[in-house]
C-alpha cells in the first residue's frame, strides 16, 4: 500500500467516530422528518401586473381564485417613473400608480383572510404617499390593525442633486459617458467697484432732505467650452437718487424717495454668438449692466413703545426683466416690466431679550409692452411675508423661530399655469459661552413642509414623446426637514 493510501485510511477510521458521536447529540429522525416536511412545503407565487394601466381583473381573479400564498405586482419602467416624477412635481400627494390603491380595496379582504402576501412596486416616486393611501384604504374596510405594510426608502436622490453635483459625484448617461448634466460649461471671472456720495440737509427741525449718487463699473472675462463665446466686457452706469423726509410728530415720520439703479446681466450673454448646444445658430448679445428707476412714499411711526413699523406704497420699473431658460440652465433679459405694491414691516421688542418682527408685501407684477403672450411675469409673487421670534442676550440661551411664505405666482405669461405657496419654518436653539465659544442647533424645514423651493415651466422632452417637447412644470422640491449641530468660536 502506498503512503498516500496509508494517510486517507487513517484519516477516515479517524472521521467515523468523530461524525458518531456529534450525531449521537442530535435526535435524528426528527431532524430528517423536519427536512422532509420543508421539502414538501409549496410557496404559489401569482403575478397580476406587467405594467402601470394593466388590467385589474387578473390580480382580483388569482387572490379570489387561487390558492395563492404571495402576490406579485409589477408596475415600473424608465418612463413610468418621469411620468410619475412629474405628477408628483405637480401634487407632492402624488408620484406612485394611482389604480393601486382602488385595487388593493377589492383584494384587501381576501388577502387578509388568506393570510396573501402583496409585494409591489407602486409606491413609484411617493412610496410613503402609496403606503398612507392603502393604510387609508384598510381603516375604511375595518382592517386596522390587521395588516402590516413595509416600505423600502433610500433610493430617492433628487432632493440630493444639486448637493451630488456640487461635490463632483458625476450622473453620467449609460450608453455615452456624457455627463447628464451638462449643457455648456463656461469658466467665469467678474468683478465690480461701486462707488457712493451723498449729502443730508435738515433745512427745520421737521423738513430734511438727502441727495446721492453711485456709480457702479462692471467688468469680466468668459471663457467658453464653445471658443466662440468667450470675450471681456465692461461696462459702467451712473444712478442719482434723492430722499425727503417729514416729521417727526408724535414719534411718526412721512418719508419719499426716488432714484435710479440697475442691474447686471449674465455676463455670457454679452459675449455670446451662437447657441451653445448646436455651436452653430447665430445668438444676440445683450448689454451688461440694465437701468431701472423707482420711487415709494411712506410713513414710519415709533409711537407704541418697543415697536417700529413702516408702510410704503412703491413703484419700480426695469428697461428689461431677467426671465429663467431651462434648456440652457440661464436667465436671459426679456420685456420691459413694473411693479407696484405696498410693504408693511414691523420690529418689536417686547422684552430686552424677545423680539418679533413681520414682512408683508403685495406686488402686482407686469410687462409694460404688449405681447399676446400675455403681460404676467413668470416667478413674479404677488403676495411674501417672512416673520418670526428671537431671543437671547450676549451670552448665554438663545434661539428663534422663523417663518418664510411666498405665495403663489404665475409661471407663464397669460397666467394660465400658477405655481404652488410655500410656507417654511426654521427654528434654531443655542448656548453662547463667555470665552467665545457658540453651541448651535438648526432645524430645517421644522415642520417638513412638502413643497417646492422654486417651479419654472417650460419645454422638455423625454424619451418617447414629440420631437417638439412637452410644456411642464420643472421644481426643485424643498428641502426635508434636517437637524444642524455647530460648535463655533470666536478669538
Amino acid at each position: 500500500m502506498s503512503k498516500a493510501r496509508t494517510l486517507k485510511l487513517i484519516r477516515f477510521v479517524l472521521f467515523v467516530p468523530f461524525v458518531a458521536k456529534l450525531l449521537s447529540r442530535f435526535d435524528c429522525g426528527r431532524l430528517c422528518g423536519n427536512i422532509a416536511n420543508f421539502m414538501k412545503q409549496k410557496v404559489r407565487i401569482a403575478a397580476g401586473q406587467g405594467f402601470w394601466g394593466d388590467l385589474l381583473d387578473a390580480p382580483v381573479r388569482q387572490v379570489e381564485g387561487g390558492p395563492i400564498d404571495y402576490l406579485m405586482l409589477d408596475y415600473l419602467a424608465e418612463v413610468t417613473m418621469s411620468i410619475m416624477q412629474k405628477q408628483k412635481a405637480r401634487d407632492p400627494n402624488a408620484g406612485y400608480a394611482k389604480d393601486f390603491v382602488p385595487l388593493m380595496r377589492r383584494i384587501l379582504p381576501t388577502c387578509v383572510e388568506r393570510d396573501i402576501k402583496v409585494t409591489a412596486n407602486a409606491g413609484g416616486v411617493n412610496v410613503r404617499g402609496c403606503a398612507d393611501a392603502v393604510i387609508q384604504v384598510a381603516r375604511e374596510l375595518g382592517l386596522g390593525g390587521k395588516l402590516r405594510i413595509g416600505i423600502v426608502t433610500g433610493d430617492d436622490i433628487m432632493s440630493r442633486l444639486d448637493e451630488m453635483l456640487s461635490r463632483g459625484i458625476e450622473l453620467r448617461n449609460m450608453d455615452t459617458g456624457e455627463p447628464l448634466s451638462t449643457v455648456r460649461e463656461d469658466r467665469v471671472q467678474e468683478g465690480n467697484v461701486g462707488i457712493w456720495m451723498d449729502t443730508t440737509t435738515r433745512w427745520t427741525d421737521w423738513l430734511r432732505t438727502t441727495v446721492g449718487i453711485r456709480e457702479d463699473i462692471f467688468a469680466g472675462r468668459v471663457l467658453s467650452d464653445t471658443p466662440e463665446n468667450s470675450g471681456n466686457a465692461q461696462a459702467s452706469m451712473t444712478s442719482p437718487k434723492a430722499g425727503i423726509v417729514l416729521g417727526p410728530w408724535y414719534k411718526t415720520e412721512f418719508y419719499g424717495n426716488a432714484g435710479y439703479g440697475l442691474h447686471s446681466n449674465d455676463i455670457r450673454g454679452t459675449t455670446i454668438t451662437v447657441d451653445p448646444i448646436d455651436k452653430v445658430t447665430p445668438q444676440d448679445r445683450v448689454p451688461l449692466l440694465v437701468r431701472s428707476k423707482g420711487a415709494e412714499i411712506g410713513v414710519r411711526t415709533k409711537a407704541v413703545e418697543g415697536l417700529t413699523s413702516s408702510l410704503a406704497v412703491f413703484v419700480l420699473d426695469f428697461d428689461s426683466e431677467l426671465l429663467f431658460v431651462g434648456d440652457a440652465g440661464t436667465t436671459e433679459p426679456s420685456r420691459p416690466s413694473r411693479r407696484v405694491g405696498v410693504e408693511w414691516t414691523n420690529q418689536y421688542q417686547i422684552l430686552p431679550w424677545m423680539r418679533l418682527d413681520l414682512d408683508v408685501a403685495y406686488t402686482r407684477a407686469r410687462f409694460t409692452d404688449f405681447d399676446p403672450a400675455g403681460d404676467f411675469i413668470p416667478g413674479a409673487p404677488a403676495w411674501v411675508a417672512a416673520g418670526g421670534v428671537t431671543f437671547g442676550s450676549e451670552t448665554g440661551w438663545f434661539g428663534a423661530l422663523r417663518g418664510r411664505y411666498f405665495g403663489p405666482r404665475p409661471l407663464i405669461e397669460d397666467d394660465s399655469v400658477r405655481s404652488q405657496a410655500s410656507l417654511i419654518f426654521n427654528a434654531r436653539a443655542g448656548y453662547k459661552f463667555d470665552n467665545g465659544l457658540r453651541l448651535q442647533l438648526d432645524v430645517l424645514n421644522l415642520f417638513n413642509a412638502k413643497t417646492n423651493q422654486i417651479e419654472y415651466y417650460y419645454l422638455s422632452r423625454l424619451p418617447g414623446e414629440p420631437i417638439g417637447g412637452v410644456a411642464d412644470r420643472h421644481v426643485h422640491p424643498a428641502e426635508p426637514l434636517a437637524v444642524r449641530l455647530t460648535l463655533a468660536g470666536r478669538f
